[in-house]
């Protein structure tokens, strides 16, 4: 039977769409710059609650077609999704996020075409990537973000270390190299310029339709960390894996390895020079379901059992920390194992066994599992005596202890050999006398740390812990917005959160099925809305002709196409001797203000008046008007 605790064995898998609820529809086309058919571009098409209800791939002639939509509006999104096209991703009808997209309006089963798109044409960041002792780096993943945090575009690094970036619209984008090969080339990951952080890293500006060049980095060697977590069987039918996982001091993740399984031995590299903490966990698969350890299967460095504990560890970039050990699982050395069962023949879980040697110093330590079963190891061959003990006093018989075989004390208890030539001693069973069962009073569950009021992104990470010892209270359940409880390990991290509130819930249990009545909870709420105002639009109406001396109105309509309000508008007027500046106040989101401009030329002869609206938060726009001014 396979038993794996948390960050042995993980799978990411990316969230399905949303069932299907319907027959309608939406259709349309995708083309260039060009009038040429776009293939292989991705459309995905979003209800009111910002969430995926279906999703296409653009076909050789450019057309797509959104299926199993039922009545209502939605907002379609045209991805590059990792189309060699280099085009600019947008929302319908060419809008730049999901808030601002168009609503498009379907019927159940009835087909809603002509939703096209004619896509720009993306800007590029293009450059090298090296490092001072191998040369040109290749496999190095090289992401854009864009000023709200966003990935907007990403490449990999060739063979003689250049890359380019495609699909970019105009702006300032972020850059993050990484080594996405395996195996790895040991070189620190980086920011634009040498920066640890997104919010620290040298924008890059980027002009839709241009590329900018020569944006090349020198990635440093690695620093790491290294040691022995866990290692081999403890015996035969037994196999267990452990892994290192390295975080930062704000409990982000940086970088995991699996330890080898016959050695123990791993090595985290790819570290920027700074200060660290590592979680090392571990787990087996074997016969007896009720397999446990000497100690906790996940645990930090020096034995702390919370991040908050945790031993820090610095680590220098082209340097190594050796020495970083844990043993969370199976070690080294010769073991004695067996069962404790009570006089029924029922396996007796929690119960802790020791071994000491003759002078009556412990040497090893191992609490049973759920089926009775326990391991102790790292041992040396000689002759222990092992003491059976009620340490959590779950159970109520006679003396709460008793020594092997049946014994009241060290002294009398029954030598467990290990031989020289043995990998270790197993069947070294106890039967336990009880006179019944004691329910456990149960744990509580603490949440350490993690989000509450609003935050701007759509994942959240929160940790936690039972207050019992993880012998005790080996598992710890999650629930998000009234969901079932599922098992989960600190840090735990929700992701594709939708816009709104949410509530968490953590709730420990203990090895005898007691769970926490009360479970921990967080309420938060997620609002990714980008709030901004754009001068989306302006026009302007007015006489082609008009007499020297006299005055002309031109009405200018100025729309604020944004979704909160434009502060601080202004319009200004130049051309054929006119020098006109207006103040035209706060235009509230989605509106538009109409402003008459009297204006008197003073010079004969064809002219052009330039209408310019600025804000301060709105951006502005320019319009130019053609006039001739007559005598």
């Amino acid at each position: 039977m396979l038993f794996f605790l948390a960050g042995v064995a993980m799978l990411a898998v990316a969230p399905a769409a949303s069932a299907a609820s319907g027959t309608g529809s939406i259709s349309g086309a995708l083309t260039d710059a060009g009038s040429n058919p776009v293939n292989y571009f991705c459309v995905e098409a979003f209800d009111s609650g910002g969430k995926e209800v279906s999703a296409a791939k653009s076909k050789p002639d450019g057309t797509y077609k959104l299926e199993e939509l039922g009545s209502g509006d939605y907002r379609v999104a045209f991805r590059r999704c990792g189309s060699t096209n280099n085009l600019i991703s947008e929302y319908y009808d060419n809008q730049t996020s999901l808030a601002s997209a168009n609503a498009v309006s379907v019927t159940d089963g009835v087909d809603t075409p002509g939703i096209n798109a004619e896509l720009a044409t993306g800007g590029t960041v293009s450059g090298t990537v090296t490092n001072g002792s191998i040369g040109p780096l290749e496999d190095i993943c090289v992401d854009a973000y864009d000023s709200n945090g966003d990935r907007a575009g990403y490449d990999f690094s060739a063979a003689d270390g250049s890359y380019t970036v495609i699909g970019l619209a105009t702006g300032d984008y972020r850059l993050r190299y990484r080594d996405c090969a395996y195996p790895d080339q040991n070189v620190a990951p980086e920011y634009y310029n040498d920066q640890a952080s997104l919010a620290e890293a040298t924008p890059v500006a980027v002009t839709a339709g241009a590329d900018t060049p020569d944006v090349d980095v020198e990635l440093a060697t690695g620093g790491s960390i290294s040691g022995i977590a866990g290692g081999a069987s403890w015996g035969e039918g037994y196999y267990c894996l452990s892994s290192a996982t390295v975080y930062d001091l704000n409990g982000e993740y940086v970088a995991s390895e699996m330890a080898d399984s016959n050695t123990g031995e791993y090595t985290v590299d790819q570290l920027r020079t700074g200060t660290y903490k590592v979680k090392f966990h571990s787990g087996c698969m074997g016969a007896d379901p009720g397999v446990s350890v000497p100690s906790p299967n996940v645990t930090y460095w020096e034995e702390a059992q919370t991040f908050a504990d945790a031993t820090e560890i610095v680590v220098t970039a082209g340097s190594d920390v050796p020495g970083i050990d844990a043993y969370t699982g199976p070690h080294f050395g010769k073991w004695i194992s067996g069962t404790v069962r009570n006089e029924s023949g029922s396996p007796l879980k929690a119960i802790c066994v020791r071994a000491y040697d003759a002078v009556g110093n412990e040497q090893a330590f191992g609490v049973t599992g759920t089926q009775g079963y326990y391991v102790l190891d790292r041992l040396k061959p000689g002759d222990y005596r092992l003491k059976f003990e009620d340490c959590g006093d779950f159970y109520i018989y006679p003396d709460g202890f008793e020594f092997y075989e049946d014994k009241t004390s060290l002294e009398e208890a029954t030598p467990v050999t290990i031989e020289a030539g043995e990998e270790g001693t197993p069947f070294i069973d106890a039967e336990l006398a009880t006179q019944g069962y004691t329910d456990l009073t149960p744990p509580d569950t603490v949440i350490d740390s993690g989000p509450s009021g609003t935050i701007t992104t759509n994942e959240a990470t929160f940790t936690f812990h039972s207050t019992e010892p993880d012998w005790i209270t080996p598992y710890i359940q999650c629930s998000i917005d009234s969901g079932a409880f599922e098992d989960c390990s600190s840090p735990e991290t929700f992701s594709d959160l939708s816009e709104g509130e949410h509530t968490v819930a953590f709730r420990a249990e203990d090895s005898f099925g007691n769970q926490d009545p009360t479970p921990a909870t967080r309420t938060f709420t997620v609002d990714t809305t980008v709030y901004k105002a754009a001068i989306g639009k302006v026009t302007v109406k007015g006489p082609a002709r008009v007499k020297k001396g006299r005055k002309a109105t031109f009405r200018v309509r100025i729309t604020n196409s944004g979704n909160i309000r434009a502060n601080g508008t202004g319009l200004w007027v130049r051309g054929g001797g006119v020098n006109f500046a207006a103040s035209v106040g706060g235009i509230p989101a989605g509106e538009t203000k109409v402003v008459k401009v009297k204006v008197k030329p003073k010079k004969t002869g064809r002219t052009r008046l330039t209408f310019r609206v600025i804000s301060s938060n709105a951006g502005g726009k320019i319009v130019k008007q053609n006039v001739t001014v007559g005598r």
